[in-house]
């Protein structure tokens, strides 16, 4: 049996070279920080450095001041007369959703028909009862702005909205995005914000027509959210004796609000 034998100085090499090649992707991905110099800087209202400078690393602000360190390799940019402030966040916007109401058809292939409440009062609450009511919306599903859009609001200092579906009695969720103009998936901040309800169906059906109306509607779905829940769990612990309900996406969007 041949034995083999290795040199500290072989052993020593042959681990700088693996190192060598483990380090190669991160040194790819490496980036050159960017500082801008001499600037007025507005850090928030009432705060302001005279020729101050920004450094930037990897995307992200990591100093901010008149006399910070910056790196011998960073990318030097004069921004002497220049002013900087924060980015604005558009708290309710409509960019880039389309104003597209759902048709007579639409409602009537998902939910069933309308009932016409006009014919006299209902002995129950019809399931199809849901005019204006959308919480399984989500504004990023159908957000798609236009270039131009995106290059007004930035050149006015908007960074950043909170995109909002079409007004409803329940519209659907928001999502926070950067207007930077990068793919949804690097350009969200945070999904899902909010539920957005209004005092307005957003869409044309029958009841509710008034005010009055659409606070019962309000009102009436979040019950049956309430009560579908309630029925789920107990048919969980009965699998073998009682029916399973019919899914229903409209309720159990509504249940994060109440719980």
């Amino acid at each position: 049996m041949k034995r083999f034998s290795f040199s500290t100085r072989a052993v020593v090499a042959a681990a700088s070279l693996i190192g060598l090649f483990r380090a190669a992707p991160v040194a790819a991905d490496f980036e050159t920080p960017v500082a801008l110099t001499g600037a007025t800087v507005v850090i928030e209202p009432g705060r302001v450095i005279e020729g101050g400078d920004i450094l930037i690393e990897g995307a992200r602000i990591v100093a901010v001041g008149a006399d910070i360190e910056i790196p011998l390799h960073a990318e030097r940019i004069d921004a002497t007369g220049l002013i900087i402030y924060a980015g604005f966040i558009d708290a309710h916007s409509f960019l880039g959703i389309p104003d597209a109401k759902r048709s007579d058809a639409e409602r009537i292939r998902t939910e069933d028909l309308q009932p016409d409440y006009g014919a006299g009062a209902q002995p129950k609450t019809e399931a199809a009862g849901r005019v204006g009511v959308r919480p399984q919306h989500r504004a990023l599903d159908v957000f798609a702005p236009a270039d131009d859009d995106l290059k007004k609001h930035r050149s006015v200092g908007f960074t950043s909205a909170l995109i909002a579906p079409r007004p409803g009695i329940f519209g659907g969720t928001s999502d926070l995005i950067n207007l930077s103009g990068d793919p949804i998936r690097r350009a969200t901040v945070r999904r899902e914000a909010a539920m957005h309800s209004s005092f307005s169906t957003g869409e044309g059906g029958g009841y509710p027509r008034s005010l009055l109306g659409i606070f019962a509607q309000f009102r009436q779905v979040l019950l049956d959210a309430q009560w579908h829940g309630k029925v789920e769990k107990y048919v969980a612990r009965h699998p073998a004796t009682e029916r399973r309900p019919p899914r229903d996406e409209v309720l159990e969007a509504l249940r994060p609000i109440l719980a």
